[in-house]
């Protein structure tokens, strides 16, 4: 499997050297579990705009936030679904579910904002982008070609969580 290549140099991985298949199947379905809910947020705000903007207007905010609301909410859950900067979007989308739990659904959105931060620590996993990049940065480099080389790159691998 490629995305296992250099797991000798990573033992001082958290999660043990290795992560098994399900390791990797686990991120991606937490990946499309978060993904989905922000999606369905976005097309439940689009669907009814007026209500988000009395909802806003309630709690003396400008109505510009309904646009960034549906914007984050599409970006953040298209970039989780596909695992592109994981761990970054699940950052932001943790302080967008904090945000979210003060104004709003305290419950949900302190709940969403713990689990992206478990995904955030874990990384993506296999089945995403962002492996999918570590790998095709394995193949090129131009930095010289000896051991350095092969741990910086095996190092771009570990932090995404691919191994």
């Amino acid at each position: 499997m490629p995305c296992l290549e250099h797991n000798a140099m990573m033992l001082s991985d958290p999660f043990g050297p290795t992560r098994s298949r399900g390791d990797h199947l686990a991120a991606l379905l937490i990946r499309l579990g978060f993904g989905a809910v922000f999606l369905a947020a976005a097309l439940n705000t689009l669907q009814d705009i007026p209500d988000s903007l009395n909802t806003l207007h309630g709690l003396q905010l400008p109505a510009l936030l309904v646009p960034l609301n549906i914007g984050l909410d599409l970006a953040g859950g298209l970039a989780l679904i596909l695992g592109w900067h994981t761990r970054w979007t699940a950052l932001i989308m943790a302080e967008y579910s904090v945000f979210y739990a003060l104004l709003y659904h305290a419950d949900l959105g302190w709940l969403l904002a713990a689990g992206l931060l478990l995904l955030a620590m874990h990384g993506s996993g296999r089945f995403a982008l962002d492996c999918l990049a570590a790998l095709c940065e394995h193949g090129r480099s131009t930095r010289p070609v000896g051991k350095a080389s092969e741990t910086v790159k095996a190092k771009r691998h570990h932090s995404l969580g691919c191994r």
